[in-house]
């Protein structure tokens, strides 16, 4: 009956700790470059360059910020499609409604990261 409790107990632990979300880690004071490719690009991704100055650069950067927490490890790869946003040591897909982040953490390996959101925030580079 001991072992069949500690079991019990050990699920109920692990069920609790998956359903947590995790901040992301990444640091926005070294975003110093963005690229994107739009949803629905034909043939292979061109990035665009994003201005640095741009509201776009700033609307994303304070995205980022205001979404640090509600995170979710993600343990498959994607498909490809969706709008795609790339840093210096990061990259954002957004496809549908789920927001997917990777980028390389304080140690040095690559964390990836997924979220729901809202995609009318990213309505401005979608539109471009």
């Amino acid at each position: 009956m001991g072992r069949s409790l500690r079991r019990l107990a050990l699920l109920l632990l692990t069920l609790l700790l998956v359903g947590c979300g995790v901040d992301h880690g990444l640091d926005l004071s070294s975003i110093k470059s963005l690229k994107y490719v739009p949803e629905g690009t034909a043939g292979p991704p061109q990035p665009l360059p994003l201005a640095t100055r741009s509201k776009e650069f700033a609307s994303l950067v304070d995205w980022l910020k205001q979404n640090r927490s509600g995170w979710k490890p993600l343990e498959a790869t994607l498909l490809p499609g969706g709008l795609s946003i790339y840093g210096d040591d990061f990259d954002l897909r957004v496809i549908h409604e789920t927001a997917v982040l990777r980028y390389l953490d304080e140690s040095g390996k690559y964390r990836l990261l997924h979220k729901k959101i809202q995609t009318e925030k990213f309505a401005f580079l979608m539109d471009r």
